[in-house]
């Protein structure tokens, strides 16, 4: 498995990932998470994983356009969640409700969060 692949699994499983993006609470039998085509690794695709709610997450590129500086104005339909990666920092958005993350994982796989919002 690719390092970003097991970078991206830590992130997204995390306690506080689930909880700001609500993975676990969604109606959806497999959550999809959405590469931006930016960044590192704009093009990998990852395996599916499995959070601990027994939910699992499928990795897709993003076929749509993404404003990671800029707030969406649009109603909320079917948010999804897009990623783009630099170096071993992760920014991810939320379509639709704006729910932004910022996450590094360190050498050691230590996951860390340095920013959680909405914009």
């Amino acid at each position: 498995m690719p390092e970003t692949c097991r970078q991206l699994e830590a992130i997204v499983t995390h306690e506080k990932f689930l909880k700001h993006f609500r993975l676990c609470e969604r109606n959806d039998v497999s959550i999809a998470l959405y590469n931006s085509g930016e960044g590192d690794d704009k093009d990998l695709l990852c395996e599916g994983f499995e959070l601990p709610c027994g939910k699992m997450v499928y990795s897709y590129n993003a076929d749509f356009d993404v404003n990671f500086e800029k707030a969406s104005n649009d109603s909320i339909t079917n948010p999804r969640v897009v990623y783009f990666k630099v170096k071993n920092k992760y920014e991810f958005l939320e379509t639709e409700t704006n729910r932004h993350l910022i996450a590094t994982v360190a050498n050691d796989g230590t996951v860390s969060f340095s920013s959680i919002g909405i914009f």
